[in-house]
């Protein structure tokens, strides 16, 4: 079955939020033993089943390699309490800078044009959301691991990269299965 799911819609680079600008030469909004939500609204309805952020990060206190990530859905423009799915950001022994994949446990559906906030529970590391010079603004807020979220402002331009399946719906299966029935006519 999962063979089959991949041969009709393989997981695939789905959009980019400023992934190919330049760096911003000003300093990058950090987080050290915190929590950061980035906004995030699909521009179409997908499968989602990966993601990379790119930042920088050094390091703190006890080294903690992986920090959990979250997304969450929207109340009241700050994350809900209903936790959607969880993954890993699990960072390099070298202290830099780069794309970093987060591993989600399972794939979730998106749906176009709702808001969404992608969480990073940080712990023993010093970790910048680098920002791109120019590009779409999207919102950025903080947390002391409780239930206040606060924003940071202004919003900035964070670096994303999503990935997953385009599911076909019931309508372009049967404009592919009619198609194929006129072909062998």
């Amino acid at each position: 079955m999962q063979n089959e799911l991949s041969q009709l819609c393989p997981i695939q680079f789905i959009e980019g939020i400023n992934e190919n600008e330049e760096l911003a030469e000003y300093e990058s909004p950090s987080f050290h033993n915190k929590c950061a939500a980035i906004g995030y609204t699909p521009s179409i309805s997908y499968n989602l089943t990966g993601i990379e952020i790119y930042v920088s990060w050094v390091y703190t206190d006890k080294p903690n390699k992986k920090h959990s990530v979250r997304i969450y859905t929207d109340h009241n423009d700050k994350p809900s309490k209903t936790c959607l799915v969880e993954g890993d950001l699990a960072l390099p022994d070298n202290e830099s800078s780069g794309w970093i994949p987060v591993k989600l446990v399972q794939s979730i559906v998106l749906i176009v044009n709702r808001q969404y906030w992608i969480t990073f529970e940080l712990r023993g590391v010093k970790l910048a959301v680098c920002i791109a010079a120019e590009g779409k603004k999207l919102k950025l807020k903080w947390s002391s691991f409780g239930d206040t979220w606060l924003p940071y402002e202004p919003e900035h331009r964070c670096m994303l990269k999503f990935f997953g399946r385009v599911l076909p719906t019931t309508g372009n299966l049967a404009v592919a299965s009619s198609e194929g029935n006129n072909s062998n006519q």
